[in-house]
């Protein structure tokens, strides 16, 4: 079933009790073109040119990770040099970028040198730049732990001094007369203070655009379990890389009713212009309920270009 169905017997409710999700989203017009998203929508008067880019997935390493080898092994054969980073941010700067977002994945595991480097990238970046995680960023793969607190850990650990000193669950950054909200979804799960950021943000009725790494679920999108926050069939039967990672397997009655109440914050909110995501590593654009989802290719820097309408 869609979600149009209902929903199975042991879950939560599923997206389906949104139905109808209320007003159109206000883009006008979507268009992508080479590189650039371009946006058109009578909420904003100035343009906006934002630069996401996500899964980069740096294995970045040096002797203080020896004592984490075992986890960090199978995906240590990454890039390590950030050179190539810093110019797509220098390129995106002399194009006229006013801000760039990283979605996620941006590590292979949360090496100090990683951190450390990319941290650097940032700081000394020639533009705003703002970081989001993804499953990857925080994960050494074979650490005894529920997800969720493995992130916390590792957060803590190791990946604040990414985040500027903003909240690592959320955050929002205002770019002209665009609000761009970056919310953490690396687990799949949502937390309930989670949703209760994204709505207050959307409440404020500023156009906004909102970055994670896992996309949101669309319905002809099904067949594909990693457009997975909100999806319906996201559960154990259909995790299929729970052994390969050596992490906690996805819950066998699958998402809770927080994730589905995230899920129809952002697209009832009618000044949600869309979503930018990763974590997938093939471009993609959906439009659902007059918003957009664009996933993004890996390790390659996408422009959204918003406009009047």
């Amino acid at each position: 079933m869609g979600l149009t169905g209902m929903a199975r017997a042991g879950r939560a409710e599923t997206p389906a009790a949104a139905w109808p999700l209320g007003k159109m989203g206000a883009c006008a017009s979507v268009t992508l073109e080479g590189e650039r998203l371009t946006v058109r929508t009578p909420l904003v008067r100035t343009a906006c040119r934002l630069t996401f880019v996500g899964d980069a997935h740096y294995a970045t390493d040096d002797a203080r990770g020896e004592l984490y080898r075992q986890y960090s092994k199978r995906m240590s054969g990454g890039p390590r040099d950030m050179a190539g980073l810093r110019k797509d941010l220098e390129r995106v700067k002399r194009s006229g970028g006013q801000a760039a977002f990283f979605l996620g994945d941006m590590l292979n595991f949360p090496s100090e040198a990683g951190v450390e480097r990319l941290a650097a990238v940032i700081r000394q970046a020639p533009l705003p730049t703002h970081y989001v995680a993804g499953n990857h960023d925080w994960h050494y793969e074979g650490l005894p732990g529920a997800e969720v607190d493995l992130r916390a850990e590792w957060i803590k650990k190791r990946l604040l001094p990414l985040y500027g000193g903003r909240d690592p669950m959320g955050y929002a950054v205002r770019v002209g007369d665009v609000k761009v909200v970056l919310v953490d979804d690396s687990t799949y799960r949502m937390l309930p203070e989670q949703v209760a950021f994204l709505r207050r943000e959307l409440a404020e009725g500023v156009p906004t655009v909102l970055g994670v790494h896992v996309p949101l679920y669309v319905p002809w999108r099904r067949a594909d379990i990693f457009f997975g926050v909100g999806h319906p069939d996201w559960d154990a039967a259909h995790d299929p890389y729970w052994e390969i990672e050596r992490r906690e397997r996805w819950p066998v009655d699958g998402h809770d009713a927080t994730t589905y109440a995230f899920w129809r914050e952002a697209f009832a909110a009618p000044n949600l212009l869309g979503v930018v995501a990763g974590h997938i590593h093939a471009q993609s654009l959906d439009c659902f309920h007059g918003r957009f989802q664009f996933v993004l290719p890996k390790a390659q820097p996408r422009e959204v270009w918003i406009t009047t309408a």
